[in-house]
């Protein structure tokens, strides 16, 4: 599976994964990736946040503020997906990503994976 490389930054871009039409806020800048999907109280199906880093590298998640479980998939720089991680709602556990080249991580509600793809 791989996602689309090149996006610009911007609200609600369209994305489309396993054959299924995704709209995903950007998480590009320090500050947009440090609030990513805090303070919402919900996440309609079709709709995520894709997190762009500056480098490849190990990147982790937490869920401090955030309360809707979510699903981040990590994606290399090609856009090659290589592992997908459950987050618990309120969780200060940092979850990594086990591959040292990741370029984009998409969060999704949890169980959007199971279900679309």
């Amino acid at each position: 599976m791989k996602i689309k490389t090149g996006i610009k930054t911007g609200k609600q871009e369209p994305i489309n994964i396993c054959g299924s039409d995704l709209k995903i806020d950007i998480a590009k800048t320090k500050l947009q990736r440090k609030k990513g999907l805090m303070f919402r109280s919900n996440l309609p199906e079709n709709e995520g946040m894709l997190f762009i880093f500056d480098h490849p590298r190990r990147v982790g998640f937490w869920m401090m503020n955030t309360s809707i479980p979510l699903d981040v998939a990590f994606f290399t720089s090609n856009g090659v997906l290589t592992e997908i991680k459950s987050l618990q709602p309120f969780s200060k556990d940092i979850v990594f990503s086990q591959d040292n080249h990741i370029k984009y991580a998409l969060e999704v509600n949890h169980g959007w994976f199971r279900r679309h793809c």
